[in-house]
């Protein structure tokens, strides 16, 4: 499985490099060098998850529950930027989920919290599974998501 590593993004636009730098090991500096302090696309993310060896699988759309255990980038509305997108990390375990906000720690912002799924807070509108080498085996999380 991918070991998520929390990291806090340095702006406000570069939250998904954060989430990019937890999973790959990546510096978030280089990433914001290579594409700028800007909203990443998906196809931006699904490249530099390649080149880390990360083949990842583009699964739902809102409201979709996590089907295996891993780590997903998810794309949910900010909490800080009306109107615009925010990325995290979601861990799915056969127990339950982690969320791993980048915005978390930073002064004078909203993050979501490690129980946003269970809480139902985190509306999800893109969904990215990132741990494929699991769909391998099909290890399929059991129960039912918020």
């Amino acid at each position: 499985m991918i070991k998520v590593t929390p990291l806090q993004q340095p702006t406000a636009n570069t939250c998904a490099h954060a989430c990019l730098a937890m999973v790959t090991g990546e510096s978030i500096d280089a990433l914001i060098e290579r594409f700028g302090d800007r909203g990443i696309c998906w196809e931006d993310d699904a490249l530099v998850l390649v080149e880390n060896g990360i083949f990842p699988v583009k699964i739902a759309g809102a409201g979709h529950p996590f089907p295996w255990v891993g780590a997903y980038l998810v794309s949910a509305p900010s909490l800080n930027q009306p109107g615009k997108l925010h990325a995290v990390i979601v861990e799915a375990s056969e127990t339950g989920y982690v969320v791993h906000d980048p915005n978390t720690g930073r002064e004078g912002v909203e993050a979501y919290g490690p129980d946003a799924i269970m809480g139902g807070e985190l509306a999800r509108v893109d969904v990215t599974y990132l741990d494929t080498e699991i769909l391998r085996g099909m290890k399929r999380k059991e129960g039912k998501a918020a």
